[in-house]
């Protein structure tokens, strides 16, 4: 008999891999995010494109494949985070430089809200905005995270809402590290 999970956590439980329904030699950079009480976000690479899976119940069951983004390079990097009711799921990708070209990275990045309980938010999700180095930069890391929204003006929002951002850090020329953010609250609102 299998334990309940509590859904505060999923430590201690497993699922079966086929709980995803894809072909895992079919698929690359599967990657799994524990988010928000019992909820797993599943997100994988297959034909050039990016899908994302969600689950609400420790892996038991995944929704539909979910396209969130098309590709035109490798992956470089993938980021998930979650808290309780948003993710964010960005990723670094490059072309041409695994040939020994002149690559260009470029990051992009995908930001929602989870179902609420009472069912009063749905499941959404918007592409954000898309950063392209130039040929003599080259993004060293990206990492995601949330932070107070700010308003139109840049200053942080008295209504206390809070955005998903993902932060980019860019080489650049003469040996200096630029740091981007991008947050994610004006794309979609509650």
């Amino acid at each position: 008999m299998e334990t309940q999970a509590h859904c505060e956590e999923c430590c201690n439980q497993s699922f079966k891999l086929a709980n995803l329904n894809v072909d895992l030699n079919e698929i690359s950079n599967l990657r799994f995010y524990q988010g928000p009480e019992c909820t797993i976000i599943a997100v994988y690479e297959k034909n050039q494109k990016v899908y994302m899976l969600i689950s609400y119940d420790c892996g038991k069951t995944f929704g539909e494949h979910i396209q969130i983004m098309e590709i035109d390079g490798n992956i470089k990097k993938l980021e998930i985070l979650a808290d309780q009711s948003q993710f964010v799921i960005a990723l670094v990708e490059t072309k041409g430089r695994d040939r020994g070209e002149t690559g260009i990275d470029r990051k992009r990045a995908v930001s929602g809200y989870f179902p609420s309980k009472d069912k009063s938010i749905q499941f959404t999700y918007k592409k954000c905005e898309t950063y392209e180095t130039k040929p003599d930069e080259e993004i060293i890391d990206m990492s995601c995270g949330f932070r107070p929204m700010k308003d139109e003006s840049g200053k942080i929002d008295k209504s206390g809402k809070i955005e998903s951002v993902d932060y980019v850090f860019v080489r650049l020329p003469l040996g200096k590290v630029l740091i981007l953010c991008f947050g994610h609250g004006c794309i979609i609102k509650e």
